[in-house]
């Protein structure tokens, strides 16, 4: 939710909470269980339309994001994104979606799915999809 000035076309469309960009999202809090803990869900999604009129697919990039923070801690307790830009020199497709825990008292990803379609110019199409688990976390202090 935060520009990336290194990102070229796209950085500043990511900064989902500037005053520019709040206009184009449907932000929402509520409350679900998630693993049996009582978590407040955050939702950020992309709008289709502003003040009566369609938006271009090119105003937004994150299309969805969905945070859990854990109602005891605050703490991100899972994730999920969806980001998509079509564009002349980049056009990509993402999924994300993370699954946080504690691992000797840290929160660590132990999580992480990964769907991926980018189209680069001159570069052959890549679709990723992958699914990490992680166990058996050593934190270093």
């Amino acid at each position: 939710g935060q520009e990336i000035a290194s990102v070229p076309f796209i950085g500043d469309k990511l900064d989902i909470f500037d005053p520019t960009m709040t206009p184009l999202y449907d932000f929402s809090v509520g409350s679900e269980l998630r693993d049996g803990k009582p978590c407040w869900l955050f939702t950020a999604l992309a709008k289709d339309t502003v003040n009566g009129e369609e938006t271009d697919e090119d105003d937004t990039v994150i299309k969805r994001m969905l945070t859990w923070f854990d109602q005891s801690t605050m703490n991100v307790m899972a994730r999920e994104y969806r980001i998509q830009h079509a564009g002349m020199l980049l056009d990509f497709d993402i999924s994300i979606r993370v699954v946080n825990a504690f691992a000797d008292g840290d929160l660590v990803p132990m999580e992480v799915h990964y769907e991926g379609d980018w189209d680069i110019p001159f570069k052959k199409r890549e679709l990723v999809r992958f699914y990490l688990r992680y166990s058996d976390w050593k934190v270093a202090p």
